[in-house]
């Protein structure tokens, strides 16, 4: 039983995380109602169920997420329906996603400190944290998922029915809030097979995946047959991809590169104890033969993560410098070549150094069952979704999320003595990313806020919506995606770029247009008509403008 000291230790180090969280959301300001990203389709699925009682997935939305649904609703019967408690709801999930990631370090065998410094870590990563101010399912499925993981571990541990049941409670809820949680209830299944002493307990396995696949069934069952438009696209896309053998077999190769490169750069504060522990580990063989064994290894695994993403461009076309794939981290694209290229040697450096440090956990374990259940589970997890994420047409920068838990619990108990050595580097380090970051995600919530602003000014002073050019959230949130598909006779969800190239020719009938740029109509016939000011990612005041059209 834990001594009172050792009690307000883990006090401690569990405030200090949840104080940087509470900081950095008073600084970032969730409290703003608009939209982000791709979340106006969620927020419309929320509004579509209060409204009528039913769920119904929006168009747009290309997977099943009923339990999100419900819990943004639950949330708008409380505080009334805005983009804004939407946002709230996502951030109360990062928080639990925080404090369970906080325990699942803790049934890793890793002190207070330690957790606690992994979960400062797993709070700047620049994903989770511009993802927990948007309602998109990204930051509640990595929440449930770590929460579920955690509450099987220790209802393992403890041989706990109730405590296997809310793991599978957390387990069914994380599938039906995105399908790639099939991958948790696969995981269960897997370490529960492999292991003898494990399959005696009947009890307790049913207890902790009936529920799971359950909800699994459900969501192969909406994904085949859902009638929605997204997911019509879903299917079409998903078997085009499918139909192009040399893609996916690049793909085998290609993508779990990728998802590697991209976790060494969401594990930067991990740095410099991965230097000192290699440096260390170099100098303190005793042979020249070990000290090249050393180095063998990083160096193989640098020549392989190389050739791998020199393979992608020529098969895939993908690039050879960061950022590699979409959506999060498209301002990358905006740096000098060597900026990208510095980007790149960095990622690749500390892959090698994160995989290196994977490796020798696995092998330090021994065999499979030496390993602890909840290690299994992570492990176990995390190779079935990347089988998901390798199968699966679309794949980007977001899908990335999930395996950090994996990553950080993994590399994390491999330099856990370095980790509690260098307590203040470490420290220092995991806020100077998170305030880097908090800034980046600040700028971006506020600029878009600049756009929806302009938006809302004109539709209330009685201008028709369809009138309105203004950011691509708003306009969507306003029924621009349902005017398409009216307009087109609910046009074939083969190809996105239908859409793309009728909202860009919508801008040319458009009576007002939201824009960044003063001079964005250079003849006679606009003019400025309202502005807006925002702070970028510096703190640098920066307008957004409403032109109109006069003649």
């Amino acid at each position: 039983m834990p001594t009172g000291n050792s009690k307000q230790a883990t006090a401690f180090w569990l405030l200090v995380a949840l104080a940087a969280f509470i900081l950095t959301a008073i600084f970032v300001n969730p409290f703003r109602d608009n939209t982000l990203d791709d979340d106006w389709a969620n927020a419309l699925t929320v509004r579509h169920l209060l409204d009528t009682g039913t769920y119904a997935l929006n168009d747009w939305a290309v997977t099943d997420m009923p339990f999100h649904a419900y819990l943004g609703a639950g949330a708008s019967l409380v505080f009334g329906y805005s983009p804004g408690v939407l946002r709230l709801v996502t951030l109360f999930m990062a928080l639990v996603g925080l404090v369970a990631f906080y325990k699942l370090a803790r049934e890793h065998d890793m002190d207070s400190r330690q957790a606690g410094l992994l979960s400062g870590i797993w709070l700047a990563s620049p994903l989770l944290l511009r993802s927990s101010y948007t309602f998109m399912t990204n930051v509640t499925f990595v929440a449930l998922l770590v929460l579920a993981t955690w509450l099987y571990a220790r209802g393992m541990r403890t041989r706990s029915m109730p405590v296997m049941i809310a793991a599978s409670l957390a387990a069914a809820a994380c599938i039906l809030t995105r399908p790639f949680g099939i991958a948790l209830a696969a995981g269960v299944l897997i370490v529960w097979l492999s292991d003898r002493e494990l399959r005696r307990s009947l009890g307790l396995l049913a207890a902790g995946i009936l529920l799971p696949l359950a909800a699994s069934v459900q969501q192969i069952v909406t994904a085949c047959s859902g009638n929605s438009w997204g997911l019509q696209y879903t299917r079409a896309a998903e078997a085009a991809y499918l139909g192009v053998t040399g893609h996916l077999a690049a793909n085998v190769l290609w993508r779990p590169s990728v998802v590697i490169l991209y976790l060494a750069l969401f594990m930067l504060p991990l740095a410099i104890p991965a230097v000192r522990e290699f440096l260390f580990s170099v100098r303190a063989g005793s042979q020249v033969s070990a000290r090249e064994r050393s180095i063998a290894l990083p160096v193989v695994l640098a020549v392989l993560l190389t050739a791998v993403i020199l393979l992608g461009h020529m098969v895939l076309d993908t690039p050879r410098m960061m950022p590699y794939t979409g959506w999060s981290f498209e301002i990358i694209k905006r740096f000098k070549p060597i900026g990208r290229g510095l980007f790149s040697v960095g990622a690749c450096i500390g892959a090698v150094l994160m995989l290196r440090g994977i490796i020798i956990t696995r092998l330090g374990r021994g065999t499979w069952h030496a390993a602890p259940f909840a290690g299994r589970l992570l492990f176990a997890t995390a190779a079935v979704m990347l089988l998901a994420n390798i199968c699966f047409f679309r794949f980007g920068d977001e899908y990335i999320l999930a395996y950090i838990p994996f990553a950080l619990i993994t590399v994390g108990y491999f330099l856990r003595s370095w980790i509690s050595r260098l307590t203040a580097v470490t420290a220092i380090s995991s806020l100077a990313v998170l305030l880097c970051v908090a800034l980046w995600t600040r700028g971006i919530i506020a600029g878009e806020e600049a756009g929806w602003l302009l938006g809302e000014q004109v539709r209330k002073q009685g201008v028709p919506v369809e009138a309105v050019h203004g950011t691509l959230n708003w306009n969507c949130y306003n029924g621009l995606f349902n005017r398409y598909l009216a307009e087109t006779n609910r046009a074939p969800a083969t190809d996105l770029n239908g859409f793309f190239a009728w909202y860009h020719a919508h801008q040319l009938h458009s009576q007002y247009v939201v824009t960044a740029s003063p001079n964005a109509r250079s003849d006679t016939s606009w003019q400025r008509a309202s502005f807006a000011l925002y702070r970028d990612f510096l703190l640098q005041t920066q307008p957004v403008y409403l032109i109109r059209r006069v003649h």
